[in-house]
């Protein structure tokens, strides 16, 4: 099974902005850009209640149209119980060993930060979407070396009238075989 981080970023490596824009349009890229149904996400608590209120949608639905992961030492919410499509999980193992019980290729680790870290080291796989504008922000993404990846893809999309943004994506897969002579970078040093 493939573990794969996706992170929306705006400018200076921002992954969360205080309007939830990011979230907004998750699922509309999601599907651009071509990312299958089948594939389980990943994400934290906060983050899964926080995209539940800037979609309009209620806590404990299903989100994405998805199965989601939902990382998180907190006590198990109430929305968790009678749904099929979330899970609930204390630890990364837990998160991973649920994600090969539903029988998934991939897993897609969708945030936030603190989710985001502790699944990098184990990443084979980044889908970075960059969303061109400017936002006040609160939560970066984490320094990475990019001689470590490998990028595989990219595309671009322009600005339509849906959500007024432009945005691309890059995907790229772990290089195992690097061992030395790392040089740590932000995303503002991956120009689409």
């Amino acid at each position: 099974m493939k573990i794969s981080i996706l992170a929306t970023i705006i400018p200076a490596d921002i992954t969360c902005v205080e309007d939830f824009t990011p979230l907004k349009h998750l699922k509309e890229r999601l599907e651009y850009f071509e990312i299958p149904k089948d594939k389980v996400l990943v994400m934290g608590k906060d983050t899964y209640e926080n995209a539940c209120v800037a979609t309009g949608k209620p806590i404990g639905t299903n989100l994405l149209g998805r199965k989601i992961i939902i990382l998180s030492k907190k006590p198990v919410p109430e929305y968790i119980q009678d749904n099929e499509n979330l899970y609930y999980v204390s630890s990364t193992d837990y998160a991973v060993y649920t994600a090969y019980e539903i029988r998934t290729d991939e897993m897609i680790v969708v945030g936030g930060r603190s989710v985001h870290q502790l699944f990098f080291p184990i990443a084979d796989r980044l889908y970075l979407i960059h969303i061109f504008g400017c936002f006040a922000g609160y939560q970066y993404f984490p320094k990475f070396s990019l001689e470590d990846w490998v990028c595989i893809s990219r595309k671009y999309r322009d600005t339509d009238n849906k959500n007024g943004l432009d945005f691309g994506l890059k995907i790229f897969d772990r290089d195992r075989q690097v061992t030395a002579g790392k040089k740590t970078m932000g995303l503002d040093d991956i120009s689409l």
